[in-house]
């Protein structure tokens, strides 16, 4: 969204949409590198869960900027993918996440 305000800002605003995609999958491009470098999630499934969470929940913030540069036949599925899938994510996949795999990515007790 900071993109957005400082194109904004310069008065490009005909390049938002195509920068805000552009930059979700750079971002999408980096985040496993940074949740394994910087975060040291050392699991790969982990790592997926975290890329996807991302995935669902920057679709939810820019919606509209998704559907726009998808074009009008992509409107409707994004619009209701955006409000659906954070809601599933974070109340159904999220916590059978956590029971099925919880055990295996948490770190060993060191006592």
């Amino acid at each position: 969204m900071s993109i957005r305000a400082g194109l904004d800002a310069l008065g490009e605003s005909t390049l938002i949409t195509k920068s805000l995609v552009v930059s979700f999958f750079a971002i999408l491009f980096l985040c496993p590198f940074y949740f394994r470098i910087l975060m040291d999630v050392k699991s790969w499934l982990q790592n997926a869960f975290l890329c996807i969470s991302f995935v669902i929940f920057g679709l939810s913030i820019a919606n509209h900027d998704f559907a726009k540069y998808l074009g009008p036949a992509w409107e409707f599925p994004v619009t209701v993918a955006s409000v659906v899938l954070p809601v599933v994510w974070a109340f159904i996949i999220s916590p059978m996440f956590l029971k099925v795999f919880g055990d295996k990515l948490a770190a060993p007790n060191p006592s």
